[in-house]
């Protein structure tokens, strides 16, 4: 987030405005899917412990399942009232509004891509696999880095909105393959 902030700062103060009013409002929105990544997690280090893998895997079935409806629910929500959301916050500040508006509903695009993240790398950590959430981890922030410092020269503030979006696409890509291997997918570590 600090090299991001850095490339942001090139903006104007309704861009930064936007941006860090639309990431508080998305903050508030995850929070039940950070707790359901951390019940994810414990629930599969307990059924690990036990050498019960098949209710590991039932349990991130059934995670996602949740985290889908949930996931769904929130989109919604940004689309229907995503401006009063950032109303509430910054009050008649039209252009914050239209551009902090404009960055929760491309974030939400790939909300289902994010939860999805959370529930597999906690899977994972749970598993007792350490090393790969922890690579993924910095694959996630390197690539959002990169494409923030990139994209900024070809497409302005749109390449921010995109970075963190595109990022949970690439993590979550990267973590299904992890999951799909024999180890990750019996929730061996």
């Amino acid at each position: 987030m600090f090299f991001i902030q850095g490339v942001i700062n090139q903006f104007g103060i309704n861009e930064i405005s936007a941006y860090a009013t639309a990431y508080r409002i998305e903050t508030i929105l995850t929070i039940p899917a950070v707790n359901l990544r951390a019940s994810l997690s414990v629930f599969t280090a307990q059924n690990a412990g036990a050498k019960n893998f098949e209710r590991c895997r039932k349990g991130l079935r059934d995670g996602f399942k949740i985290s889908m409806v949930f996931a769904a629910a929130v989109v919604a929500v940004i689309w229907a009232v995503s401006p009063q959301f950032m109303y509430l916050l910054v009050g008649d500040e039209k252009e914050v509004v239209r551009i902090g508006g404009r960055c929760l509903h491309i974030v939400s695009l790939t909300f289902p891509f994010c939860v999805s993240l959370y529930l597999l790398t906690n899977f994972l950590r749970g598993a007792g696999e350490i090393g790969y959430p922890v690579f993924n981890t910095m694959l996630e922030l390197g690539f959002r880095t990169a494409f923030a410092f990139v994209s900024v020269r070809y497409i302005g503030f749109y390449g921010i909105m995109l970075c963190r979006p595109l990022s949970f696409l690439i993590s979550t890509a990267s973590l299904s393959c992890r999951y799909f291997t024999k180890n990750g997918r019996d929730g061996k570590g």
